[in-house]
């Protein structure tokens, strides 16, 4: 029973040795793709939505998908999917203090477009 144990550590040590996962490349490209995908859907809901609280809701998680693709970004090396993502949280950030819908709606949709930036940046760094 010892034997199989260690033949499968050794085994497994060996696999992960010999084939690498890809924690730098592409992944971290598509992580960032799909964090822009989450923050323009994000951003959009707070252009849609009806009540400032419900604008507000959309835009902390906006916000936070901003941030995310900006890291993915950094890690595989996409300065300019970084650079969209960042102007998206600078821009959105401004309106954690609005007062009305119609502040959000202006602030959201510069943000959607940096977003959807960030998103085709990342798509060509990714290839």
């Amino acid at each position: 029973m010892k034997k199989i144990g260690i033949i499968t550590v050794f085994l497994f040590t060996l696999f992960t040795t010999l084939c690498p996962l890809d924690t730098t490349g592409k992944s971290n490209c598509m992580m960032a793709v799909t964090y822009s995908e989450m923050a323009y859907a994000q951003f959009k809901k707070v252009n849609k939505a009806s009540s400032l609280d419900n604008a507000k809701k959309a835009l902390k998680k906006a916000l936070q998908n901003a941030k995310e693709t900006a890291a993915y970004a950094a890690q595989c090396g996409c300065s300019n999917a970084e650079t969209y993502s960042l102007s998206a949280f600078t821009i959105a950030e401004k309106g954690v203090d609005a007062t009305s819908v119609e502040d959000l709606s202006s602030i959201s949709k510069k943000a959607m477009d940096l977003s959807l930036d960030a998103m085709q940046s990342a798509q060509q760094c990714g290839k």
